[in-house]
């Protein structure tokens, strides 16, 4: 916007979108490890969790994944190689088996969305033994 030949700043109301996630522990030393899809796909799956680091692994967040990554322009991924991505991540143990199928959670002990409800899934999965103390 000009007035008198002085330009001044077009300010625009608009929302910003806020996702915190955030990485504990010598997550550090197993990220670097990973190849970039792998670390891409984990990415993803710390944005998508749920405040108690739960995803559902299906159809559906893997196409989620496919149609965002071709959305921005980064490439296409098919689903069987979202797949061994998946079981990499676990292998890493990035990722922890849930009570059902298809149900995993994010590692709490490397990443979370908030501290109450990362201690409370660690004691958790201490204590039902899906997670062993580091």
């Amino acid at each position: 916007m000009t007035h008198a030949d002085i330009n001044y700043p077009l300010y625009e109301h608009f929302e910003i979108p806020m996702t915190t996630v955030y990485r504990h522990g010598s997550s550090l030393s197993i990220l670097a490890r990973l190849t970039h899809s792998q670390r891409v796909f984990m990415d993803y799956l710390t944005e998508v969790m749920d405040k108690g680091n739960l995803v559902i692994h299906n159809e559906k967040i893997r196409s989620d994944f496919i149609f965002y990554m071709e959305k921005i322009d980064c490439g296409s991924y098919s689903h069987s190689y979202l797949r061994n991505i998946f079981q990499a991540l676990f292998g890493y143990g990035l990722l922890v088996k849930g009570e059902k199928r298809a149900y995993w959670y994010v590692n709490p002990f490397y990443f979370s969305k908030n501290a109450e409800s990362r201690e409370k899934l660690l004691k958790y999965l201490i204590s039902t033994k899906k997670l062993k103390p580091i």
